[in-house]
Formats: structure tokens, C-alpha cells, sequence
């Protein structure tokens, strides 16, 4: 039984009717109705990043985006309070697509939406308009800003050991793993998710997936997609996908690095590309990695936002800890990745110390505000550092005058409370809100005893 399914999804996700992006109201009624969708899914994430759906029948969709959709924003982390608790969901046209394991009479299509107050206003704790919101700032000024991630994630067993036992770049031997990743890998591409590459990383049952490069607000509705339709696919297959930073201990864990560049919205040229540069980067590609070094640590909570995120965040295993950056050097925090200097549109950096249990929307707003700042203050960048800082004595350490991020997501969540930078650009609202609910956390999880304090202390 399962084995056909698996087929199922494989060959639907192969097949799935490509959909042209609607681009009125008029076009994506059309779109319904030519491709016989019987439901549509309106799609949205809480300040977390979790996805939050409500299912709409065809009949009812075109009221549903001409008017919006009310919902209580009371029950939804991060929103609203019961006394003032309507909100309004706005679709993006442009997002529409096609939930590729749906057919017939429950064929449905998806669409991200925005979320606005009761006065039809963006909500001012929405993280996709305030990175909407701060990515217009930027083409103001000239600037599209450009991102590419690797989302790392474990695919494990029902019993939550690792699925395979393959190590970095490794080959699948069982056939039944390999069918399924290819059904993950065609069902996103039937979404409209591009995908660069697909590859096992270090640890056992770790693989490491590239997106297509694109601007960031495409770019975090892609990611948000993904992660859903990898855990669902995962769970049909008998398998359990998480995006956990850190959920086998003396194992590598798993990152989201995010490359990112500005491009000029007139020309398309890649503005971070310098030819002379022994880097190969321009004066304002390393003003932006100045701006995203000198804030990083006030606003890591927003790239490494759970307690067990900082458990991956440690020395040995691949992972940032020091505030610097290098060409080479996977133990900084920004790395500029090697490409080939003919090749122009690919200048970057590289940011390593997000995970995949981020919200990407405040991800990418966190990055381009901090990037922002420093071409607006001309920051100037420090001395890379080439050399492995894991490999270096305490004083070699001191004498590059290098900070470390936040060890716990309380001293992060602290950092964040004193930010200056947060609520100048993501709104004080915002930042109020995720440090009420990440508190919370932090109190919940005090409250709870370990098996390994159990171990150590019993």
C-alpha cells in the first residue's frame, strides 16, 4: 500500500498541471476554473514562522480575496489580544499555486496571504510585510536584495533514529530512500520551488537542500513551503523530517546558511562585485557585511531563536561562534564563498549562523536592516580572518579582537531587548512580541527536567 503511494506522489508530482502565476483576481478565477480546483488554501505564518492554513471551497474564493478573510488574531503567537482581536487576511495574488499531492474532486491550490488590522492596515507584527516593508526601503535605493539558503534538515525513523547511515556527499544504496528524496525534489519543483542541489551532509540521516537565488520575500515564501511539504511528504513515507538545529548530541547540526548580495534594480548588476578587490567585493558589499557583523549578535535570536539552537552553536562542529568573516574560514560567522571571478552575478557572503527553525521572513528583514545601517553609516569592515579560530590559542583569539554570539538564547533574547537597530526597522511592537512569547519559552522549559539531569543527579 505504501509503496504505491509513494509511486503516487512520485508520478502526480512529475505530472502536476503547471499554473501560470496569476496576476488579477480575474486571472487566478480563471486559473480555478480551467484547472478544476475544488479548494484553495489560504497560507500564513504566526512571528514564529509556523504555517497557519485556512481552507476556502472554490465557490467562495473570489469573495475570499476581493474582501479578506477574518480570523482571531488572539489565538494565533504573536498576534493580537482577545480585546482587539480581528484580523484580516489579505491574499498575494502572485503566490498562487498548486498542492501537487491533491487531485480531483480535492485538487486544491495554495495561496500566501498577508495579514492586516480592522482598518484593512498591514499588521505591525506580520514579519512578511515588515520584510516587505524594509526590502522597499532598500529599492528606494536602488538596491534588490538577493538571497540563497541551504537548508540543512535530519530525516529520521518513526523511533527518531537517523534514517540512513550515509556521511557527507554520500550515496543512497537503499532504493526505497532513494525514490523518495526524488518524489520530495519533484513534488517542490511542481510548486514552484526551484531547487539548485540536493545533498547528504555529515551526519547520519542529514541532508542539505539549495534553493534557486531570488529576492528574499520569494525567497522566504519558498522556504516556508518547503519546510511544510517536506514534513508532510516525510511523515506519508513513514519517516519523521526535522529542522531541529540540534537533535542528536556529538553530531553535526543543522544550519540554514544564507548567502545574500544587493543587485541594482535598473541594470541587474550584482552590486557587491569588485574586480579589483582581492576579495572580488565592492566598497558597499563590505559596508553591508560591516552592518550585519557589527549587529549580529542583538539580533540573533531571530536566526537561532530556540534554547536548543545554541547547542549547535558551539565549537567542533562546523558552526559560527565568532563575530568575524574570511574567504575560506567556515568557523566565521560570514564567509564569502569561492566563485568564479569571471563570473560576476555570483559575489556574495555568506551568513552561517541561522537555522532552519528561523521564521525566514524576519531572517531576511534582520540581515538587510543590519546590511542597511552599514552602507547607510558607512561602516567600515575588519581584518578577515583566514585561519580556523578553533584551532587558535586564547591569545591568538584576543590579539584579532573578535566577540563571540550569544551562548543561550536568554543572553540573545537580552542583546535583542537593548537593540536599537530591531525596533527601528521591524517596529517595537514586533520586537515586544517575540521577546514576550520566547520568554515564555524559556520559563517552560526551566520548569522541566531532563533525562540527562535525571542521569547526572538522581
Amino acid at each position: 500500500m505504501k509503496k504505491n503511494l509513494f509511486l503516487l506522489f512520485s508520478v502526480y508530482s512529475l505530472l502536476a498541471t503547471k499554473i501560470e502565476t496569476p496576476l488579477t483576481s480575474t486571472d487566478l478565477k480563471r486559473t480555478i476554473q480551467e484547472h478544476k480546483f475544488e479548494y484553495v488554501e489560504f497560507m500564513f505564518t504566526d512571528l514564529l514562522g509556523n504555517i497557519k492554513t485556512v481552507l476556502i471551497p472554490q465557490d467562495e474564493v473570489s469573495s475570499a480575496v476581493f474582501r479578506g478573510l477574518y480570523f482571531d488574531g488572539s489565538s494565533i503567537p504573536g498576534f493580537t489580544h482577545i480585546n482587539d482581536s480581528d484580523l484580516l487576511l489579505k491574499a498575494d495574488i502572485k503566490s498562487f499555486c498548486a498542492v501537487p499531492w491533491t487531485k480531483g474532486f480535492q485538487k486544491t491550490g495554495q495561496l500566501i496571504c498577508n495579514v492586516h488590522d480592522d482598518n484593512n492596515k498591514a499588521y505591525k507584527t506580520d514579519a512578511r510585510h515588515m520584510l516587505k516593508q524594509i526590502m522597499h526601503e532598500a529599492r528606494e535605493l536602488g538596491y534588490d536584495f538577493m538571497v540563497g539558503p541551504e537548508l540543512e534538515f535530519f530525516l529520521c525513523k518513526k523511533d527518531k533514529n537517523p534514517a540512513d547511515n550515509c556521511t557527507y556527499f554520500g550515496t543512497d544504496t537503499d532504493l526505497a530512500m532513494y525514490a523518495n528524496k526524488k518524489t520530495i525534489f519533484s513534488t517542490l519543483k511542481a510548486q514552484g520551488i526551484p531547487i539548485a542541489k540536493w545533498h547528504h551532509e555529515v551526519a547520519s540521516g542529514q541532508n542539505e537542500m539549495s534553493i534557486v537565488y531570488t529576492d528574499a520575500l520569494s525567497m522566504a515564501d519558498h522556504l516556508i513551503k518547503a519546510r511544510h511539504t517536506i514534513k508532510i511528504l516525510a511523515q506519508q513515507m513513514d519517516m519523521i523530517a526535522t529542522f531541529m538545529p540540534k537533535p542528536m548530541s556529538n553530531q553535526n547540526g543543522s544550519g540554514m546558511h544564507i548567502h545574500f548580495s544587493l543587485k541594482d534594480i535598473k541594470t541587474g548588476e550584482n552590486l557587491f562585485y569588485d574586480e579589483q578587490d582581492l576579495y572580488n567585493l565592492s566598497p558597499l558589499a563590505k559596508h553591508f557585511i560591516a552592518g550585519v557583523l557589527k549587529h549580529i549578535p542583538e539580533l540573533c535570536s531571530f536566526f537561532a531563536p530556540t534554547i536548543n539552537s545554541y547547542k549547535r552553536l558551539v565549537p567542533g562542529y562546523e558552526a559560527p561562534v565568532y563575530v568575524c568573516w574570511g574567504k575560506k574560514n567556515r568557523s566565521a560567522c560570514v564567509r564569502i564563498p569561492q566563485f568564479d571571478p569571471t563570473h560576476a552575478a555570483a559575489a556574495r557572503a555568506e551568513l552561517r549562523c541561522p537555522d532552519g527553525m528561523c521564521n525566514p521572513y524576519l531572517a531576511f528583514a534582520s540581515i538587510l536592516a543590519a546590511g542597511l545601517e552599514g552602507i547607510k553609516n558607512q561602516y567600515e569592515i575588519d581584518a578577515p580572518i583566514e585561519k580556523s579560530i578553533f584551532e587558535m590559542t586564547k591569545e591568538e583569539i584576543k590579539k584579532c579582537n573578535t566577540t563571540t554570539l550569544p551562548t543561550t538564547l536568554p543572553d540573545a533574547l537580552e542583546l535583542l531587548q537593548k537593540s536599537r537597530l530591531a525596533p527601528m526597522y521591524l517596529g517595537q511592537q514586533l520586537v515586544n512580541k517575540f521577546l514576550e512569547i520566547k520568554t515564555e519559552e524559556i520559563k517552560c522549559f526551566n520548569r522541566f527536567i531532563t533525562d540527562w539531569e535525571k542521569e547526572q543527579y538522581f
